[in-house]
């Protein structure tokens, strides 16, 4: 029987703090951006190969998870999306 602590129930939580600490653990990890709304396309295209994954920060059971195609796919939904303060996750 395991049981987690409160600590790591936290960083399973937070995508971007478990990003972080697997990486300094050197796990590899797929290329990663920290994005905020509006999504700048530009930036997407030049960092990145698609398809592309946006993930909320703060989710579970993979909600708040998206998988985009192209850049024709994501501008969709970029107009869809209102601007907000939430922070989200790119990744290859």
């Amino acid at each position: 029987f395991v049981l987690n602590t409160a600590d790591a129930i936290e960083l399973a939580k937070d995508k971007l703090a478990t990003i972080l600490a697997l990486a300094s653990n050197n796990v590899p990890m797929p290329k990663t951006l920290l994005g905020k709304y509006p999504l700048d396309l530009d930036v997407i295209d030049r960092e990145f190969t698609f398809p592309v994954i946006l993930k909320k920060i703060v989710s579970s059971m993979g909600k708040g998870v998206l998988l985009f195609r192209d850049r024709a796919q994501l501008a969709e939904v970029r107009d869809l999306v209102p601007p907000s303060s939430t922070n989200f996750i790119i990744q290859e």
